[in-house]
């Protein structure tokens, strides 16, 4: 499964990466409603492109870290990473084919974005190259 250098490389890589851009979307939330944090995170939770990134950032972070633990074999199972990617299929089409456009987010926004519309779909696309 994820054994080579490179795959372990890319799996760290990728759970940063979406980690990050999760932490990145939650402080620009936080910003925008005017640092409220029940507020903000009944709000930010309830996006399904967020529940939906925080899925793989577990996924991939403990395919890292303990991929022999019961979470580890849980996000190895065929039938998880199935519902995985189906989830972050939807995400990214829904949102570049019929959402982008709608909001025009700047700065940091942008970048939270991008990150968890367009990167964290292709990141996991690749993951799953490493599975075959």
């Amino acid at each position: 499964m994820i054994s080579s250098p490179a795959s372990k490389t890319y799996v760290a890589f990728g759970a940063v990466i979406i980690w990050f851009s999760i932490l990145l979307q939650f402080y620009v939330s936080l910003q925008q409603a005017n640092f409220h944090l029940i507020e903000t995170l009944k709000l930010f939770l309830s996006f399904f492109t967020v529940t939906t990134n925080i899925l793989l950032g577990f996924c991939l972070l403990s395919l890292w870290l303990v991929k022999e633990k019961n979470l580890g074999v849980f996000f190895s199972k065929p039938s998880t990473l199935t519902a995985l990617t189906v989830y972050i299929l939807v995400v990214g089409l829904i949102y570049n084919v019929l959402l982008r456009g709608l909001l025009h987010p700047t700065g940091w926004a942008r970048i939270a974005d991008e990150l968890l519309h367009v990167a964290s779909p292709l990141i996991f696309f690749r993951f799953l190259d490493f599975l075959c």
